[in-house]
């Protein structure tokens, strides 16, 4: 089974089931549940334990508890750990280089 990044989106569609988690909530830990991630993924409890068996779901062995690492499982689908806040410049590669903003003066 592939997991497909266009199947992250449907945790919005749908109402939240009891212990999932939004992508916003997930952000905020370090690792979550397999059905947890399964269910960000628009994947079912068995298709999530299928991919992490598989190895297309990463994931860590914490004593007898397999988790998935959230910021592996954003980068997966292509997702940023940290949302920026709204209105938030990121500098070009110049300001790094040059120490100043492409058109100003600083």
């Amino acid at each position: 089974m592939t997991i497909r990044a266009t199947s992250v989106t449907s945790p919005v569609e749908r109402p939240l089931t009891k212990g999932m988690l939004t992508i916003d909530e997930a952000r905020q830990r370090a690792a979550i549940t397999i059905p947890q991630a399964g269910y960000l993924l628009g994947l079912g409890r068995s298709s999530a334990y299928e991919c992490a068996n598989a190895g297309e779901l990463p994931t860590l062995k914490l004593g007898g508890r397999r988790v998935v690492p959230v910021p592996r499982l954003l980068e997966l689908v292509g997702y940023p750990l940290h949302e920026e806040a709204p209105g938030t410049v990121i500098p070009s590669a110049d300001v790094f280089a040059t120490g100043r903003q492409a058109g100003g003066s600083t």
